[in-house]
């Protein structure tokens, strides 16, 4: 029975350790899944970003094109289908979209000109043979296809470019690139390409980027009603940073966090050069450690390299003794080669380390030069570091004075005022009650008045019989100080 108990139990504690093993496993590979997981979501985040940025810089764009097509087509009266067509003829040779809607523009005015009998693009419709007048009525797109044919048929290219810039302006000479089969296999295209779109689409594309531009603008609206109202915090904060600067504590800030940076850096300086010591002693202990193993291998190499020549002699010795039909001969021959193999393979050994220690050596004294080199950079750095730290606290110690100075100077200009204050004020009192004794002499003896040579005018006493009054209530007034 205990048998079976100690079976069971360690069949239970078999299982528990299986158990757990599969645990951490499973564990371990839902965190590499996790790991994974996070690194692709991260990575496709990444590219969808990019996907939609994109697109949507593609949408703004075609909605801008399409807007300024519809506008466009008002304005030259085509239809949108016509000025795609004539734009697309325009790109296949090399016009840019905004010299060819100005050498439209350019057509329907001289035309208009020219049929009013004005203008020099008259002579040029008049030698071309079309009339200005029939030209008028005709849809643009047409009119502007049958110039382009009309002037391919002149021989001479000097008249056929100005017939075309009389018409067109100064994109004449480009348009002379352009052929009325060539702007008709454009139209077709444009149609095939879905280049062109039609009045619907493009009313709709007008609308949604008319939409956009709304939306643009209420979000311009919002940025701009958000930074006035950080105008006042903004003011204040500037105010603050403009008073720190006129009393110097700006400048103190700045001399303690450049003090703190220096300091911080010395430290730096400081654990470099230790470590770089620790680091590169050790280094030259590892250099000399292992050039003493390898002078020793060296050594054993050309002692088993003499070894093996000495043997290898009198190999060769008994070899040339022993006829060639010999049973042994194919045994010595053997020995002979192995022997030479080892004499040569150990010289190589031997040279090789000989060839390391020297390399080892050389290494070991640019250590030692590069550690000096370090160590009296970092000394001087440290020294020079000292030097601004010690320029830095004293100039701390003078902007502290400086500020402290100010702050005295500003509380005594504090207490001279409130003195100032305090002796008006005890002098509006006194004032106030040398008025009020007046006021009862008024009551008491009458309304007293002075003309101008000092007689008193509607009052029962005289000038010394008021002056004496004045002076007992000037001396009642201090008494009741």
């Amino acid at each position: 029975m205990a048998r079976d108990s100690k079976r069971e139990f360690k069949l239970i504690i078999t299982a528990r350790n299986m158990t757990s093993r599969v645990m951490r496993s499973v564990r371990d590979g839902i965190r590499s899944i996790g790991r994974v997981s996070t690194v692709a979501a991260g990575v496709a985040a990444a590219a969808f970003v990019a996907v939609t940025g994109t697109i949507a810089g593609v949408v703004s764009k075609i909605l801008d094109l399409n807007d300024d097509l519809a506008k466009q087509a008002r304005r030259f009266k085509m239809t949108t289908e016509e000025l795609s067509g004539l734009r697309h003829a325009a790109a296949m040779g090399g016009i840019e979209v905004k010299e060819i809607d100005t050498a439209i523009q350019y057509m329907e005015r001289n035309a208009s000109d020219a049929a009013n009998g004005i203008g020099e693009a008259k002579d040029a419709f008049k030698a071309l043979g079309i009339s200005a007048e029939d030209l008028r009525k005709m849809n643009p797109a047409d009119a502007f296809e049958m110039i382009v044919d009309r002037l391919q048929g002149v021989d001479n290219a000097m008249d056929r470019s100005s017939y075309a810039m009389d018409i067109f302006g100064r994109s004449g000479a480009r348009v002379l690139t352009l052929t009325a089969d060539g702007i008709r296999a454009a139209r077709k295209e444009a149609e095939q390409f879905g280049i062109a779109i039609n009045e619907a689409d493009a009313k709709k594309m007008e609308d949604i980027n008319d939409d956009f531009h709304k939306i643009k603008m209420a979000l311009r609206g919002f940025a701009t009603v958000f930074t006035t109202g950080l105008i006042k915090p903004i003011e204040k904060f500037t105010d603050k940073v403009s008073e720190a600067a006129k009393d110097g504590r700006l400048k103190l800030w700045a001399t303690q966090t450049a003090l703190v940076v220096v300091q911080g850096f010395q430290q730096i300086l400081r654990v470099a050069g230790g470590a770089s010591e620790v680091i590169i002693g050790f280094g030259r202990a590892f250099q000399t450690v292992y050039g003493t193993a390898i002078k020793i291998v060296g050594g054993l190499s050309a002692k088993v390299a003499e070894n093996a020549e000495t043997q290898l002699e009198k190999a060769r010795k008994v070899l040339a003794q022993t006829p060639k039909d010999s049973a042994l001969y194919d045994i010595n021959r053997q020995n002979v080669e192995r022997l030479e193999r080892t004499a040569m393979e150990s010289k190589a050994l031997a040279d090789a380390s000989v060839a390391i220690v020297e390399k080892t050596e050389q290494s070991a004294q640019k250590l030692a030069t590069l550690q000096g080199q370090i160590t009296n950079g970092a000394n001087r750095a440290a020294a020079e570091l000292a030097g601004q730290v010690a320029d830095l606290k004293k100039r701390e110690g003078a902007i502290e004075n400086q500020i402290a100075a100010q702050e005295k100077a500003a509380e005594g200009a504090r207490k001279i005022g409130e003195a100032t204050e305090e002796g008006v004020a005890r002098a509006e009192a006194a004032l106030d009650r040398l008025i009020r004794k007046y006021d009862e002499l008024q009551k008491k003896q009458g309304f007293v008045s002075f003309s101008p040579s000092g007689k008193a005018k509607g009052s029962t006493f005289g000038d010394e019989q008021f002056l004496a009054s004045l002076d007992k209530a000037v001396s009642d007034a201090e008494r009741t100080q």
